[in-house]
């Protein structure tokens, strides 16, 4: 069966419960400290959680 693209979706937890097709670009962090660039712009998709905590669901309990 094949994976659904995320249209819309802005709920990380939604795009792996619901098996959705992802990108991981991870490996884009190393090329970005190899080039050592006075800048560089990462941006998000609108309305995408602001922080990585509410991005991978961590409670501030747990922080």
């Amino acid at each position: 069966m094949r994976k659904a693209i995320p249209i819309g979706v802005n709920s990380y937890q939604k795009l792996r419960e619901e098996d959705y097709y992802t990108v991981d670009k991870s490996r884009m962090i190393a090329e970005f400290l190899e080039r050592k660039a006075t800048v560089t712009l990462i941006t998000r998709p609108r309305h995408f959680h602001r922080n990585i905590a509410d991005t991978f669901g961590i409670r501030q309990e747990a922080r």
